[in-house]
């Protein structure tokens, strides 16, 4: 990274990206920093840059209406500093060194040309990319969707001459995207689905970013499981769903808006069905000491009450949604430190990314993401150097159900992450 002025960083989760970077910086003697990632990020990185950094003074900032003080490093949210007058006082300064942590947030709309608010303030013109010496882009996830379309605006804003030909938007989606029609938003669009030339695209890449396992670096990585859960009748519209057929097109076309219209109520009852039947299972796991310690992962915040309220007895903490910074890491302590607590439940993108939950014996997805790389993130918060065992990951489902289908269109998705990024690996 100190030898390249634009470098992505993409080491799967829990593999170290913060402490590297910082290190990074330190080589190049860099006085000045801004790091622009999530709401719940922001503390930890203002403490990591603290613990592993060169003395520098350090701000982090809470809000876009606030100016910020003159410090060597500001730490801001990706939700805000696109916004004025925070965006103007962010480009009206020159940095060392930028760091879009999470750089996953910053890719096109699902589906569109259109680039969203935050990846034009990091990579359009005038934007932040633009303001900083060095950017160093951190993702464990560059292809949150599972198609080479979500890392165009970062290769065109930042290494652009390694597409040669497929600098355009349209050449780059036409060689390296496979492109179906489908109805999107109630239209029929030519939607991306996935990759392919994947080999040329991956060595255009090589020497752009480099990754790293968890195995890499001496983790074990997790076993992936399906647990099936005992559920004495099914709802006949889990079973026989009239909208089968358009939920799976939507999922193959990541039509997340048509995903929720289709299967937002089924998902609701499909997650109160597993629920109750978790908690079943859980507790006699947890009484006879087959399981010491379980993390559950829901999406729903009514499915995370139920599992606080079922699984009280066994000393349940968690973080959803409304959690505020600074009890994430009073509710990671008692999970990890607390004999008495033996059960963490969170809901998936609140709690799936710069925590520790590595006392965990298990993993349970009590329900899952529309987006494969929320579940992945997740995933790998069970596991560390220290563990002594592997993690086990169990992905939750009720037989014969439409979410069960549902599985079958993400997990090719996982696959073509793997085979553009596997080939930079060391």
């Amino acid at each position: 990274m100190a030898n390249r002025r634009a470098a992505l960083l993409a080491d799967a989760p829990r593999v170290g990206k913060t402490g590297t970077s910082i290190i990074a910086a330190d080589l190049i003697m860099a006085r000045t920093m801004l790091v622009v990632t999530t709401a719940t990020g922001r503390a930890q990185w203002g403490r990591e840059i603290g613990l592993w950094g060169l003395p520098r003074s350090i701000h982090v900032q809470y809000g876009a209406r606030v100016r910020p003080p003159e410090t060597d490093v500001l730490v801001v949210g990706w939700h805000e500093f696109f916004s004025e007058p925070l965006f103007s006082e962010l480009t009206s300064r020159r940095w060392d060194v930028l760091i879009p942590d999470e750089a996953h947030y910053a890719c096109n709309v699902v589906n569109g040309t259109r680039p969203t608010q935050r990846t034009v303030g990091l990579y359009g013109k005038g934007g932040l990319a633009s303001a900083a010496d060095y950017v160093w882009p951190l993702t464990g996830t560059p292809m949150p969707n599972g198609a080479p379309d979500d890392l165009y605006p970062m290769l065109r804003g930042l290494c652009v001459s390694r597409l040669g030909p497929y600098a355009a938007h349209q050449t780059f989606i036409d060689r390296f995207c496979v492109v179906k029609t489908r109805r999107f938003q109630g239209l029929l669009q030519n939607v991306v689905v996935g990759g392919q030339n994947l080999d040329d695209l991956s060595a255009r890449l090589d020497g752009f970013w480099l990754r790293r396992t968890q195995e890499d670096v001496g983790i074990r990585p997790p076993i992936y499981n399906t647990f099936v859960l005992d559920v004495d009748k099914l709802p006949a519209e889990l079973i026989d769903c009239p909208d089968a057929v358009a939920i799976l097109d939507a999922a193959q076309s990541d039509d997340t808006r048509s995903l929720e219209m289709h299967m937002g109520p089924l998902r609701r009852i499909t997650g109160s069905i597993k629920a109750h039947a978790v908690i079943a299972a859980a507790r006699e796991q947890l009484a006879d000491r087959r399981i010491r310690k379980l993390v559950l992962m829901c999406w729903h915040q009514d499915v995370l009450k139920l599992l606080w309220k079922g699984l009280a007895e066994f000393g349940v903490c968690g973080i959803d949604g409304s959690t505020p910074p600074h009890r994430r890491a009073d509710e990671q302590r008692k999970f990890q430190e607390s004999a008495i607590h033996r059960v963490f439940a969170g809901q998936i993108q609140a709690a799936g990314e710069a925590i520790d939950l590595s006392e965990a014996d298990e993993l349970w997805f009590v329900e899952y993401s529309f987006l494969p790389k929320d579940m992945s993130q997740a995933a790998l918060r069970i596991t560390n150097h220290n563990r002594k065992g592997q993690a086990l990951v169990r992905v939750c489902a009720l037989p014969g159900s439409v979410d069960e289908s549902l599985v079958g269109v993400l997990v090719p998705k996982v696959e073509t992450i793997r085979k553009v990024m596997e080939p930079a690996c060391p």
